[in-house]
């Protein structure tokens, strides 16, 4: 069974040395934990060239949008139209989802004054 969106997952984009392939795939963690995850599956060096937050719906989207460029699976060739797309998401600022979840339930909740 797969798991549901919660907060906090990310879409990330993962370049390996050899061929240049990208895995677009999805965590629950930071995306830097996945990396370090990946890095004993695979004789090549990895880099994370991207993270961005998402959920299954939009790494489902963007596999379909690059499917002409996919190797196999989650692995695609480093085409213009990815990498253009990956350098625009490294200039999108990041929310930190977690905590404007919390900012927003803090908010709901009166605070109590001293009796």
């Amino acid at each position: 069974m797969r798991r549901a969106w919660t907060w906090g997952t990310e879409v990330y984009f993962i370049q390996e040395s050899g061929m240049g392939a990208i895995k677009i795939g999805i965590t629950g963690r930071k995306a830097h934990s996945r990396l370090l995850n990946m890095v004993s599956s695979t004789p090549h060096s990895l880099t994370l060239l991207a993270a961005i937050d998402g959920d299954r719906k939009l790494e489902s989207s963007l596999h379909s949008r690059f499917a002409s460029a996919c190797i196999r699976g989650e692995w695609f060739r480093p085409v213009p139209e990815l990498l253009a797309y990956i350098e625009e998401a490294k200039r999108q600022p990041r929310v930190d989802l977690a905590y404007e979840a919390a900012k927003m339930v803090s908010a709901l909740i009166p605070s109590r004054k001293p009796t």
